[in-house]
């Protein structure tokens, strides 16, 4: 279980985007919740949506984590 000692969270290239970091305080809250890695959260995201959050999957699968 992640223990949130990690200041590392979202400080690759790729997370340094305006609409990336706009969702960080609540990846924060909800990765610490579920007592996971923020920023396996957020790759997630990145992956699932590319932060879209009216992505669509082929099939049907909806928002930024689907």
């Amino acid at each position: 279980m992640y223990d949130g000692s990690s200041d590392s969270y979202g400080s690759s290239a790729a997370s340094n985007s305006g609409s990336r970091n706009s969702y960080d305080s609540y990846i924060r809250a909800s990765a610490e919740r579920n007592g996971v890695d923020p920023a396996l959260m957020k790759a997630m995201m990145h992956t699932e949506s590319a932060f879209n959050p009216n992505a669509r999957s082929p099939v049907g699968a909806q928002g930024l984590c689907s």
